[in-house]
């Protein structure tokens, strides 16, 4: 039998465009054991290319995610995620 590691999993919620106001008072935020960010500073002002930064750990100017239409040209290869 194969003895799973114990830890702590993660899971990261990205909620484009959500409004403050309404995370707040969601039902489904506070009854979560979670840690709540309601002010970040972001890689760009974009989704895709911020997501791709976020994961990745690194600049799109190096992953090839540096723009809304570059996030295809992301350098999977040459990184590890």
């Amino acid at each position: 039998m194969k003895m799973m590691p114990s830890g702590k999993n993660i899971i990261t919620i990205l909620i484009d465009g959500g409004r403050l106001d309404r995370a707040r008072k969601s039902r489904v935020f506070t009854n979560l054991n979670s840690v709540f960010f309601s002010q970040t500073i972001t890689y760009a002002p974009y989704t895709t290319s911020a997501m791709h930064a976020f994961i990745s750990g690194v600049y799109g100017h190096r992953s090839g995610a540096n723009s809304y239409w570059h996030v295809f040209e992301f350098k999977k290869k040459n990184l590890k995620l």
